[in-house]
């Protein structure tokens, strides 16, 4: 590793590879503790109290990144298809490791 810079939340490390090129690695140390969270969350007894509404997903910042690519429609500037995208992925299978 030749340089590693942190914003607090996500870490960015460079390498300096054999041929001569620099690669570059992005990551969150705290994802599988945020993954982990959920899934006690997801085990625990449910809330019955929903006056102010509940907590569906808790996505780490850097799936966050990875899900902007793999469904881009999730930041669909037009509110109508944004929100009928978020309900397609909370429904899908794709949504399994974030829910709560």
């Amino acid at each position: 590793m030749i340089f590693r810079r942190t914003d607090g939340v996500l870490v960015r490390e460079l390498y300096a590879e054999p041929d001569g090129t620099v690669s570059s690695r992005l990551h969150q140390p705290s994802r599988d503790a945020i993954l982990e969270r959920t899934a006690r969350v997801r085990a625990e007894k449910p809330l019955r109290d929903l006056t102010f509404g509940r907590k569906v997903l808790d996505i780490p910042v850097i799936d966050r990144f990875v899900l902007h690519f793999t469904h881009p429609e999730l930041d669909d500037p037009d509110t109508a298809t944004r929100t009928r995208a978020w309900h397609r992925f909370i429904a899908s299978s794709d949504s399994a490791p974030y829910r709560v």
